[in-house]
């Protein structure tokens, strides 16, 4: 699985905003990779953030010492919701190739092609003969 999904958001990003949506706001960010998950929000437009840039006197420009998230914009709610539906697609897919698996196994089907295996004898098969006739 790619790290980049379809809108170009690297995928902790996206998790990141999932977490977002499922937190008060505003937020205070102090951690360096939760920074850079607030500065790709941010500068995609899907969240409203205050950086807080480092206090260096020669102008030079060095890591972010905090951050502020306000808000989640409306794009980043619609972001959200597509979050929501990949992991609930991710979820049944997932489950489909579980059932698969088990229906495999019960009929002895091997992963090669789509024979079947039969153990039993032929005699076996035909108990129920009418043998009167």
């Amino acid at each position: 699985m790619s790290s980049v999904d379809k809108g170009g958001l690297v995928e902790p990003a996206r998790l990141y905003l999932l977490d977002l949506a499922m937190s008060q706001l505003p937020r205070e960010v102090v951690t360096s990779p939760d920074l850079r998950h607030v500065c790709v929000l941010a500068a995609t437009g899907l969240i409203t953030a205050r950086m807080n840039p480092p206090f260096d006197l020669h102008g030079r420009n060095g890591e972010l010492e905090g951050a502020w998230v306000l808000s989640i914009t409306l794009e980043g709610w619609e972001e959200i919701e597509r979050i929501r539906l990949d992991i609930k697609n991710q979820r049944v897919a997932s489950r489909s190739i579980i059932r698969q698996h088990r229906t495999m196994a019960r009929l002895g089907a091997s992963g090669a092609g789509n024979e079947v295996r039969c153990n039993a004898l032929p005699s076996d098969l035909f108990f129920n003969i009418d043998r009167s006739l």
